[in-house]
């Protein structure tokens, strides 16, 4: 699983690529990228995945701005994507909020 670190502050685009996991020729048709609050079990989407731009699909990546958080808050951001084969499958990114480094 990737790892993420930021501060509350920062706001930035990341990738999950998928193009290992695709057959020759097959497609990602459809994405849905939401994260959960690893100390709640709560979603945390609203808080940390970006609605504008909206995650969208570029070749074999799903690209997403992530954003917010409180320092101490870890949570698990989840690309889930159908193909054109109509697999589903799901990259998995941990992002740690943390304080700005001195």
């Amino acid at each position: 699983m990737a790892l993420i670190t930021k501060t509350p502050y920062e706001n930035d685009s990341y990738y999950v690529d998928f193009s290992e996991r695709l057959a020759t020729g097959e497609t990602i048709t459809l994405v849905s990228v939401t994260s959960v609050n690893m100390a709640t079990g709560l979603d945390s989407t609203a808080e940390i995945i970006a609605t504008s731009p909206a995650p969208y699909v570029s070749g074999t990546q799903v690209i997403f701005w992530y954003q917010g958080g409180v320092v101490g808050e870890e949570h698990i951001i989840s690309a889930r994507v159908t193909t054109s084969n109509n697999r589903s499958l799901e990259g998995t990114v941990d992002l740690q909020v943390q304080e700005e480094e001195q």
